[in-house]
């Protein structure tokens, strides 16, 4: 197991999240819609590094914003896939944030089932907003 899902995995035991995890056929797809949508190409670069049109805010606390994200129905956490494939749905995205807080730092995104929005939080302390949050996320 990786880092981040032995991270994950731990805090879904300690605080008894309602965690689940995303098939590999659906996590795929969220994958490709994501590259489709957001970025101009692929490459190894982390993608964050690759979005073509988004907003950003520096602010280490950043990743606690999401929870405030106008966004009320189940969400898609998950990673750059070189660093763990596994993608995790949750509830909301202050289940987001309730889970994260209960884990060390890493970069990780949020999504929705069709891909309309994509937020991420990096490992230098940039929240970004791209999609229906790129709005959100530059009026902050």
């Amino acid at each position: 197991m990786s880092f981040i899902k032995d991270a994950i995995l731990e805090a879904v035991e300690s605080k008894q999240f309602k965690v689940q995890e995303v098939g590999a056929a659906a996590s795929t797809s969220i994958r490709l819609n994501i590259e489709r949508l957001y970025t101009e190409k692929r490459s190894p670069k982390p993608l964050w590094e690759r979005l073509a049109d988004d907003a950003s805010k520096h602010d280490p606390e950043g990743w606690r914003a999401i929870g405030d994200y106008p966004y009320e129905n189940t969400v898609t956490i998950f990673f750059d896939e070189e660093n763990e494939g596994t993608m995790y749905s949750l509830d909301s995205c202050k289940d987001v944030v309730n889970l994260i807080s209960e884990c060390p730092g890493f970069v990780f995104y949020v999504t929705n089932s069709d891909c309309s929005f994509l937020l991420c939080h990096n490992d230098h302390d940039y929240l970004i907003g791209t999609g229906e949050a790129k709005g959100w996320v530059g009026e902050m």
